[in-house]
């Protein structure tokens, strides 16, 4: 028997994931080991990546496999929907690099759009919301003490609660609320802007955050180091706020490394922020109170 095990393991190492999981499925015995060498070679493959606590169900491949597999994250049609922040499933270490891909439609859009970003992993959130991966309000106009922050595509705006501790510079005291405007272009007023699908990409490398739009052609543009100082563990997540409307937000990738701009000395001129941080309130967009004034 221990030379059927050794032979289990040595059969089970050279094996790809879906040759292992049929492997696996001959017998109780062999199901375990190929359950350890799953979990080992997907620990070894996403270093610097695991699922959020108390997230989806059966061994650690599996969790986090679900946790990054492109899916549609936000849905909706009609109506107001209620604040919300939908987690994706992974932390991140923020030492590593790391490309979160996202695809986004919106359409009759009157008073905002949805938003990509991150929030601080040590957030105080609930066993129930951990498990499902939704608060209900949006934690980067509304958070706690931790940080999280988020970016439209579209309008180029940016919001951040907390960000005492992971501002791009000496600003003094801030607000629990801020909002900043990203030196883009806005597309809110372009005539079919909202109907087309739009990319959206969030960029962690070396502790420090960067927001991309794209198209879906694969032409990007970024813009630089948005904060730097982050937190040491992050999750990725969509933030709805005051949003009335179509929308669908799907998460596409998780890549290690960033994706090429079109062109380097014009994404340049696009890098960095309109305005300083300011508050949300102060802005109109302080979801706190109210929907955008």
């Amino acid at each position: 028997m221990a030379c059927l095990a050794d032979a289990c393991c040595e059969i089970a190492e050279h094996l790809d994931l879906p040759a292992l999981l049929s492997f696996g499925a001959t017998g109780r015995a062999f199901h375990l080991t190929t359950t350890r060498v799953a979990d080992d070679r997907t620990r070894r493959s996403f270093q610097g990546v695991w699922p959020l606590p108390g997230w989806g169900r059966g061994p650690y491949w599996k969790r986090l496999g679900d946790a990054l597999r492109p899916r549609r994250l936000t849905f909706s049609y009609c109506g107001a929907p209620p604040d919300s922040t939908c987690l994706l499933g992974a932390v991140l270490s923020t030492q590593s690099t790391w490309f979160l891909e996202f695809e986004m439609t919106v359409a009759k859009a009157v008073n905002a759009t949805p938003c990509v970003g991150l929030v601080d992993a040590r957030a105080q959130l609930s066993p129930g919301q951990l498990k499902s991966g939704k608060v209900p309000r949006d934690m980067s106009r509304k958070g706690g003490e931790e940080l999280a922050v988020s970016f439209s595509p579209w309008s180029g705006k940016v919001f951040a609660s907390s960000l005492m501790q992971s501002r791009p510079m000496h600003l003094g005291q801030l607000p629990r609320c801020c909002i900043a405007s990203l030196n883009w272009s806005s597309l809110d007023n372009s005539s079919n802007a909202q109907n087309a699908p739009i990319k959206a990409g969030v960029l962690v490398a070396g502790r420090q955050l960067s927001f991309y739009r794209g198209s879906t052609n694969g032409q990007w543009r970024s813009s630089g180091v948005i904060l730097r100082d982050l937190p040491d563990e992050v999750i990725p997540a969509v933030f709805m706020s005051s949003f009335v409307g179509f929308a669908n937000v799907s998460f596409l990738n998780l890549w290690p490394s960033p994706p090429d701009v079109e062109c380097k000395e014009c994404d340049l001129l696009g890098h960095g922020l309109k305005n300083d941080w300011c508050s949300c309130l102060e802005s109109g967009w302080c979801s706190c109170s109210s929907s955008k004034h």
